[in-house]
């Protein structure tokens, strides 16, 4: 869950534990606070295996990365 201020675009890449480019999602926020649902697919519609993924969020005013574990 994440929240910006006002509406804003953001952008969110996954990647998997050897760095490798997964998935990018991107949307816009509203100031409110949101959630993103990930389908457990890569950008070319491919079902990824269980296990721990990198994020990378960017925004205009925030970054952060974390960890998503998929079961």
């Amino acid at each position: 869950m994440f929240q910006v201020p006002g509406v804003m675009k953001y952008q969110i890449t996954l990647f998997d534990v050897l760095g490798r480019h997964v998935r990018t999602l991107k949307g816009l926020s509203y100031g409110n606070p949101e959630s993103v649902k990930w389908d457990r697919k890569d950008d070319n519609g491919i079902s990824v295996d269980a296990g721990i993924y990198l994020y990378r969020f960017e925004s205009d005013v925030f970054n952060t990365t974390g960890k998503v574990v998929v079961r």
